[in-house]
């Protein structure tokens, strides 16, 4: 949702006519991002390091 917001966010304030918008509206969107690639990484890997079972 986070993501979503920040993107609608940025593409307002590019097509609203301001000639050159801030780094920071476009480093907006990064943030939920970066948390998003966290979580699914993590996500990712858990299973891998799960408790390990000996199959004889």
């Amino acid at each position: 949702m986070a993501f979503t917001i920040a993107v609608i966010v940025n593409a307002g304030v590019i097509f609203a006519g301001i000639t050159e918008p801030p780094v920071g509206v476009y480093l907006l969107a990064l943030v939920p991002l970066f948390a998003l690639s966290a979580s699914g990484i993590c996500l990712f890997v858990l299973p891998y390091f799960g408790r390990r079972t000996v199959a004889w």
